[in-house]
C-alpha cells in the first residue's frame, strides 16, 4: 500500500443486522515491509468517531505524521452506524470494538501484530475488556491506551443513579439521560462483566494511562488503580493537574496527543 499523500477512507463494516461507520487514516509514503503500525480508537458515550472538539480526528492525523495508521469508528448506535442508542451496553460496545478489530487486522498492508488499542471514558473500558478478552485467547494486542477511562462500570453508574435521586429497582426503561435513551439491558450488563481495572491487569498487555485531576466526569482514582493492577512495569501513569474529562483546551489536547503519540513510537 504505497501513496504519497496521508489517506483517510470512510468505510462501512458489515455486522451480523447492521453495520459500523468508520474512518481509515494511511500515513504518506510506502508501508513498513511488515505493514503499517496501527490504532483502533473507540470513543466515549454518547460521543461518536470525531469525538468532542474533534479529539479523535486531530489524534489520527498526528499519529498517521508519525507513521501509525489508525481506525476510528461509530459504536452501534452512535455517530452513522446502525441500529439504536438505547440498544446499546458495554457487551455491545465490547462485541463492536471486536469486529472493528479483527477488520483491521485483515487489512493488507497493515501489520496484524502491530495493532494497538485506544479508548476513551466508555471506549476506554471496552478496551480494557477487549484487550483482556483477546489476552485469554493468546492474542494479546501491542499496546492499549486510556484515556479518561472507567474502570469500574457498575460503581460509577451507582453513583450517577443516586445522583439522579433514584435507586436500580426505580428505575423505568427507557431511561432518559440528556437526550438519549438508555434501556434495561445497559444496566443489566453491567453487572455481567468483569471490571475493566481487573481485565487490563490480568491482560499483561502494556498500558499507557492517561487521566486529568480536573476530571468531572471519571475519577481519576479509576486511572490510578488501572496502573496498580498491572504487572510491575507494564503501566505508564500520566495524572495530569487541572485537565478536564476530554482535554477541552487546545494545548492540552496537543500535550495529550504528543505524549500517546511518543509512547507509541517507543513501545508499538
Amino acid at each position: 500500500m504505497s501513496h504519497r499523500e496521508p489517506q483517510e477512507i470512510p468505510l462501512r463494516i458489515a455486522m451480523k443486522g447492521g453495520f459500523l461507520a468508520a474512518t481509515l487514516h494511511i500515513p504518506a509514503g510506502r508501508a513498513p515491509r511488515s505493514g503499517w503500525p496501527s490504532v483502533l480508537m473507540s470513543h466515549g458515550f454518547t460521543g461518536n468517531r470525531i469525538e468532542t472538539h474533534f479529539l479523535f480526528v486531530k489524534a489520527s492525523r498526528a499519529f498517521a505524521e508519525k507513521g501509525f495508521a489508525s481506525l476510528r469508528f461509530d459504536f452501534r448506535g452512535s455517530g452513522e452506524s446502525s441500529g439504536r442508542f438505547q440498544d446499546m451496553s458495554i457487551l455491545t460496545e465490547v462485541a463492536d470494538a471486536l469486529a472493528a478489530w479483527e477488520f483491521l487486522g485483515r487489512l493488507r498492508g497493515f501489520d496484524a501484530d502491530r495493532r494497538c488499542l485506544l479508548g476513551l471514558s466508555f471506549g476506554g473500558a471496552a478496551s480494557a475488556l477487549l484487550a483482556g478478552g483477546l489476552a485469554a485467547e493468546g492474542r494479546e494486542p501491542a499496546g492499549c491506551v486510556l484515556w479518561s477511562a472507567v474502570g469500574d462500570i457498575g460503581r460509577l453508574w451507582d453513583r450517577r443513579i443516586a445522583a439522579m435521586g433514584r435507586g436500580r429497582r426505580k428505575l423505568r426503561f427507557p431511561l432518559e439521560r440528556s437526550g438519549h435513551l438508555l434501556g434495561r439491558r445497559f444496566f443489566e450488563d453491567i453487572r455481567q462483566v468483569p471490571r475493566p481495572i481487573e481485565a487490563l491487569g490480568a491482560s499483561g498487555v502494556e498500558a499507557l494511562i492517561v487521566h486529568g485531576t480536573a476530571d468531572d466526569a471519571v475519577p481519576v482514582a479509576d486511572a490510578r488503580a488501572f496502573a496498580a493492577a498491572c504487572r510491575r512495569g507494564l503501566a505508564t501513569l500520566r495524572v495530569l493537574p487541572g485537565y478536564d474529562h476530554t482535554f477541552a483546551r487546545s494545548d492540552r489536547e496537543r500535550k495529550v496527543i504528543a505524549l500517546t503519540a511518543a509512547w507509541l513510537c517507543r513501545k508499538i
